[in-house]
């Protein structure tokens, strides 16, 4: 559905924000103090965000940051805090070990080794000194079992590339992936066989969008250990990712074939198999292991929510949340999983739900940048200019034409709006095929493939009101496609001086004086006798003066007058239903569907008589459906709320009649609805 001219609010340099000044900096710390208190956690992050960019150098945002990560419990984020915070004051006592318990809790145990001793170092008469050493102690026995395991045993620097292995992935995790590449570079100076860093070195080249090193990188991982399952796995979803998907089925057969007991291997082959979207074999794993016993011996919440997601993928909803309740339960700050749950809770026609990865893990940042970068400012109604931004994009991201049928698929709702950003903006053939695909398939939210119609309705692959089997509310149904264009800015349709009249008399209507409306109308009428727009208004003024047959007459005056004026046919009709005249409300409305560009205030009239006809024929589905369409277009609108109301209230009696079959139930519904009283309270 197109809109047009719509006002965006826009951030303001003035106002409430907290002005440079040392005062104003800890009244706008006092503020989050309070958001944290009040565990009001979105707030205090607005703040802070605000606070940062007026003092990205102060220690005391960046402690209020820490604090803010703390009461979230995002310990990645707390080590990126602590980090920066020790940058600018190396001597901050309890942040250094603030940074060493978030390297265990992210299971860096080396790095966190290192961090206990040189706060020990520092700080040998703190009062936490035994109980840190009890925990160097602790990891220390563990550490030569880590270093045998990682192949190490022998290397006289072995902890020393394991410190730098886990400051590396805590740096790629954290999307600092030059960095990362730098401690991994580094550590194959040290050991130039050590695989665990060529695989962590290959995901960071391909993140930093350098596909071909990724590529050669993971294949001298696997040249040097051709049982290793990191490297095969990388290199299968590096080709699929490019859209190789011919080689990377290749590669997933080599990985499939293999065999081993270390305990990430299941996990490397359920995340590949799930950049595929093989729900069926990733459900064979999960239940071999469960018919083994071992299903659930895992320490791995990534294992369980892939697993999740294939199974709700294949509609085995119930087992779904048990998995994503067993990852929770490893992890209970998980939002990967925590935001599929979310989801997966809302009605069926809002869901995104499934989705195995963010958008990071399919696309990088800079591909999302240069679609953004490239459309600025750009006629994107010229047909040769898309046609030159879409080349000039494929040939700096070949890989993204292939992937966005992918991300429609089984994308994160963010990845979903990139290819659909992706498919309105450049709309090739391809991606339009793809997206029609999708537009008649089960996947993503009502709301987006509807929209994905439009841009089909635009380009004539689809017709508008043609009749197409999609799948809306959780069930495939027959529709007809409409094409609609909502403007939003004022109408001007008249001379000056008569739209001053025209404004001032409206506004009038709107605080309810209708005798000044009534005034103002009849002056404008002099300049415009016959404006069907005045009297529709004049209408309006007769019945806030319960004047009810004037308005009546009148309202039959101008649909027989100006029959193709939009609200004066819309007014009939809603006099027409509350004469409980159906069949006579109904054939006015009906032409509307016809109609394919509406005022703002045109459609919402027409949604709420719609809703109101609904409801009067007990069609909760339609009434849902009309609801649905206005809150697409006007979702600020406190009508809607009221209508909700009324949907619900219908849908609650209707189900106490369906229990009861009690007849004095519809009729009190049936009145109430005519009344006009669905919201009393009893």
């Amino acid at each position: 559905m197109a809109k047009k001219n719509k006002a965006k609010k826009l951030p303001s340099s003035g106002g409430k924000g907290f002005g440079s000044s040392a005062s104003q900096l800890k009244t706008g710390l006092l503020q989050v103090e309070k958001s944290l208190k009040h565990d009001n956690y979105d707030k205090a992050e607005s703040l802070l965000d605000e606070l940062k960019e007026k003092y990205p150098n102060s220690i005391d945002v960046l402690k209020s940051y820490l604090e803010y990560y703390t009461k979230i419990n995002d310990y990645l984020n707390q080590e990126e805090i602590c980090e920066q915070i020790l940058e600018i004051d190396p001597n901050s006592q309890s942040v250094l070990l603030h940074l060493a318990n978030s390297y265990l809790y992210n299971s860096r145990a080396v790095a966190a080794l290192s961090t206990l001793r040189t706060y020990l170092e520092k700080y040998p008469q703190a009062n936490k000194a035994p109980e840190i050493k009890n925990n160097i102690a602790k990891i220390e026995q563990e550490l030569a079992g880590w270093i045998a395991d990682s192949g190490l045993s022998g290397e006289p620097r072995a902890e020393e590339i394991l410190t730098l292995q886990d400051k590396g992935q805590s740096l790629i995790e954290r999307g600092h992936y030059p960095r990362g590449r730098e401690l991994f570079e580094e550590i194959l100076q040290i050991c130039p066989t050590y695989v665990r860093a060529l695989n962590h070195l290959a995901q960071s080249y391909y993140r930093e969008e350098n596909s071909e090193a990724a590529l050669a990188t993971a294949r001298e991982a696997i040249a040097l250990d051709p049982n290793n399952f990191h490297a095969q796995g990388n290199i299968t979803q590096f080709l699929y990712l490019q859209g190789k998907v011919e080689e990377a089925q290749t590669e997933l057969n080599k990985l499939l074939k293999m065999e081993s007991e270390h305990p990430e291997f299941l996990l490397k082959v359920v995340e590949t198999l799930s950049y595929f979207g093989d729900n069926k074999t990733i459900l064979e794993i999960a239940d071999r292991l469960k018919a083994e016993g071992s299903f659930y011996d895992r320490e791995q919440p990534m294992f369980y929510h892939l697993v999740a997601v294939a199974a709700l993928r294949e509609g085995r909803e119930t087992e779904a949340r048990q998995y994503w309740q067993k990852s929770l339960d490893l992890s209970p700050h998980n939002e990967l999983v925590s935001s599929n749950l979310r989801d997966a809770n809302r009605p069926m026609s809002d869901r995104h739900a499934p989705w195995p990865f963010p958008i990071s893990n399919w696309i990088c940042r800079k591909a999302v940048d240069d679609l953004t970068s490239l459309i600025q400012g750009r006629d994107l109604d010229d047909e040769t200019t898309k046609a030159e931004i879409a080349q000039s994009y494929f040939q700096q991201h070949p890989e993204i034409e292939k992937i966005v049928p992918i991300l429609l698929d089984r994308g994160s709702p963010e990845a979903r709006e990139f290819a659909m950003m992706s498919i309105s903006m450049l709309q090739t053939p391809n991606l339009l095929e793809r997206l029609r695909e999708f537009v008649f398939s089960d996947r993503g939210p009502d709301r987006m493939r509807l929209n994905g119609s439009q841009i089909l309705i635009d380009r004539q692959i689809l017709k508008h009101r043609q009749s197409v089997r999609l799948w809306i509310q959780g069930k495939w149904q027959e529709i007809i496609l409409q094409s609609l264009t909502i403007d939003y800015e004022p109408r001007i349709s008249h001379e000056p001086h008569i739209q001053e009249l025209l404004e001032k008399a409206v506004l009038a209507l709107k605080n309810n004086q209708g005798v000044k409306g009534e005034k103002l109308l009849k002056q404008a009428l002099q300049y415009a006798p016959d404006a069907p727009d005045i009297l529709y208004n004049l209408a309006g003024s007769y019945q806030l003066q319960d004047r009810g047959e004037e308005a009546e007459k009148l309202i039959r005056e101008i649909y027989q007058n100006h029959p193709d004026y939009l609200m004066g046919r819309l007014g009939l009709a809603n006099l027409e239903l509350l004469k409980n005249r159906i069949k006579e409300a109904k054939a006015l409305l009906e032409p509307i569907l016809e109609v394919e560009e509406f005022h703002i205030f045109e459609y919402t009239t027409y949604c709420q008589i719609s809703i109101n006809l609904a409801l009067q024929e007990k069609d909760l589905t339609a009434a849902k459906s009309c609801l649905k369409m206005w809150r697409d277009v006007d979702d600020n609108n406190p009508k809607i709320d009221s209508y909700q109301k009324r949907i619900d209230l219908y849908e609650e009696l209707a189900e106490l009649m369906e229990e009861e079959d009690d007849l004095d139930a519809e009729e009190i519904f049936l009145n109430r609805i005519e009344q006009g009283s669905l919201f009393q309270d009893d």
